[in-house]
């Protein structure tokens, strides 16, 4: 009895050192969390007041993105080469870490957390503040927490939510009037709100696109409209000539922000300045990150990759013929919508179903029927007036080089096929009239 007595007084004991080990352990945890959130609340008002003081913003959070342990990659692109001023986000590889975390094109990173530890596996939490730190020291830092496995890496991302909101609030038209086979709507448009007003072209003027060589518009050079071929057929790059037209640039996104290919792009004289989204599906918005935009003063406007590497080819042909736009808001000099096709071989526009029909061609007292389908691009076909038809020579009709003849006022009769596309066919038989 007695030592049944003892063993439950032991039991009681064992169980009350448990209890007060747990309570200690939730007390220490508890206060740790209450450091932690103090220790935050101070750091938030110091970021809250470099948000407003040096990034003029009105409506912002700061996000926590904890990366766990993992292989490869976080998938984002940020506070890269020497001369990068803040680390803001420029690129997010979609499907990888950075994505599934939520983070955005945009956000800016102003803190870093990791833990790192000692030869004997201690844990000490470091803190570092991105705003205060060059962006190439937090590059480094990073790297060496993925190389060292100090996980979790959490980055605390600043975000505008007013400049994401204007950017939406804003809708644009970028409309392509010449030539006919590329005429259209580029459609879905993000702007940039730090650039400068989309009401400048006036409704009945179209300036033409010259391309940013390299394409990525960062050294600020375009490429020349009148330059020799290479023996690939592709254009030469140069200098653009000097030109007293309006023109816009045409450059793919990357290899620098947004605000830094607008000013390299606007100090060529340009009037406004065309960024193709190098991702496939819609356009972003393009947040300035912070950066000083008071001297950029022409609009910035993105458009699909699709669109844009439409126009991009059209300009690198090797018998380039000028490629002009409006460019403003939708609500001005409104036309009938039309959308510039993403393939050469695209009739299944939503807005301009496939035209299908029979063709009667007649030759003195003969003639016979063949059925014909109009593509998606260019103008319809006027079905009330009978034209003349001949045969093209060279037959493909890819290149003005080599054109035996020259009808005006012909249809000319091409091959499919022969290293080129229907629309440039089409464009061939247009400078060919």
């Amino acid at each position: 009895l007695q030592q049944s007595r003892d063993a439950e007084l032991k039991s009681l004991r064992n169980d009350r050192k448990r209890r007060e080990a747990a309570e200690r352990r939730e007390a220490r945890e508890r206060k740790a969390k209450e450091d932690a959130a103090a220790v935050w609340a101070e750091r938030e008002r110091n970021l809250n007041g470099w948000a407003r003081c040096f990034r003029k913003a009105r409506d912002f959070d700061f996000l926590p993105k904890v990366f766990e342990e993992a292989k490869g990659p976080l998938g984002m692109t940020f506070g890269a080469g020497a001369n990068v001023r803040t680390t803001t986000v420029t690129a997010v590889d979609r499907g990888k870490r950075a994505d599934s975390n939520g983070v955005l094109v945009g956000d800016e990173v102003v803190e870093l957390r990791w833990l790192a530890r000692d030869d004997e596996g201690v844990a000490k939490e470091v803190v570092i503040n991105a705003t205060t730190v060059p962006p190439t020291k937090i590059t480094q830092h990073v790297v060496e927490v993925i190389k060292k496995r100090w996980w979790p890496l959490t980055f605390v991302v600043f975000r505008d939510r007013t400049t994401g909101e204007a950017a939406a609030s804003v809708d644009a038209a970028v409309r392509v009037e010449a030539p006919d086979v590329l005429r259209g709507d580029l459609g879905k448009t993000t702007v940039a709100t730090w650039g400068g007003p989309l009401n400048d072209t006036a409704c009945d003027e179209a300036p033409e696109f010259v391309l940013a060589d390299p394409v990525d518009g960062c050294a600020g050079t375009l490429l020349e409209s009148a330059a020799g071929v290479d023996a690939n057929g592709r254009v030469v790059l140069g200098k653009p000539p000097p030109t007293p037209r309006r023109r816009f640039a045409l450059a793919q996104r990357g290899a620098c922000t947004f605000v830094e290919k607008a000013r390299a792009l606007a100090k060529t004289g340009v009037a406004g300045v065309v960024i193709f989204n190098s991702d496939a599906g819609a356009p972003i918005p393009m947040p300035s990150g912070g950066a000083a935009t008071d001297d950029i003063n022409v609009p910035v406007v993105m458009v699909s990759r699709d669109a844009g590497q439409r126009i991009e080819k059209a300009l690198r042909w090797k018998d380039a013929a000028p490629v002009s736009a409006w460019l403003g808001p939708a609500n001005r000099c409104e036309r009938p919508v039309t959308f510039m096709p993403t393939r050469d071989d695209d009739v299944d526009d939503e807005e301009r179903p496939p035209l299908e029909g029979v063709a009667r061609f007649r030759c003195g007292a003969g003639g016979f029927e063949a059925r014909f389908r109009v593509a998606a691009f260019g103008p319809p076909p006027d079905s009330t007036a009978p034209f003349g038809i001949v045969k093209a020579a060279p037959p493909h009709l890819c290149a003005l080089a080599g054109v035996e003849r020259r009808v005006a006022g012909f249809g000319a009769v091409a091959l499919r096929g022969g290293g080129c596309g229907f629309t440039e066919k089409s464009r061939v038989a247009e400078q060919l009239a």
